[in-house]
């Protein structure tokens, strides 16, 4: 039996049946218009780990993490944001948090009121790129995989994201062939 349970389970992805929620960010990987929840409050820290690199950035990346200290939130929230190019150019980003089920650490589903870190928590992912002209990065993934308990559910929930980012992306495309891009700036 093969013992890489990333290519196991990564059949099972399909486009999400459930929508999850998205933030559109402008060019800078900023957001562009003042949001009033903390729920996009990790853009900033995409931006500034990212900012010196973002001519690195290509179609079909996702940049992926769950530092709490980063976005805000406990660490089984993550955040994936994928960069938006037009003509060669990057014109924003689509963002997704979502609640991954376990991290590790020392309980199931991270939750433990004597842990006396974070790291009881499970493992802390800075912000890094998970995946490169839509393929997962398979070292990055294997250590989200490696420190779980439930492999199997994790594994089609991130592709499933990863799937909801490039249809967000469709229909962005879809709305700038039919606006132009001057509209999409608004």
């Amino acid at each position: 039996p093969n013992p890489d349970l990333y290519d196991q389970t990564h059949p099972l992805a399909r486009y999400p049946t459930y929508l999850y929620r998205m933030a559109v960010l402008d060019a800078n990987l900023s957001v562009p218009f003042a949001i009033a929840s903390q729920t996009f409050r990790y853009v900033t820290t995409v931006h500034g780990q990212f900012t010196n690199d973002i001519e690195n950035l290509a179609p079909g990346d996702i940049m992926i993490f769950n530092d709490p200290y980063r976005q805000g939130t406990h660490l089984n929230d993550t955040s994936f944001i994928r960069p938006m190019f037009h003509e060669g150019r990057l014109v924003g980003a689509l963002a997704l948090r979502c609640h991954l089920l376990d991290m590790g650490g020392q309980t199931t589903g991270g939750f433990d009121t004597t842990k006396q870190s974070l790291f009881h928590d499970g493992i802390v992912f800075p912000p890094m790129l998970a995946f490169r002209d839509d393929k997962p990065i398979k070292p990055v993934l294997r250590l989200f995989f490696d420190n779980t308990r439930f492999p199997q559910v994790i594994v089609p929930d991130i592709m499933a994201i990863a799937a909801t980012l490039r249809m967000g992306e469709e229909r962005l495309r879809d709305s700038i062939e039919r606006y132009g891009i001057e509209a999409f700036h608004g």
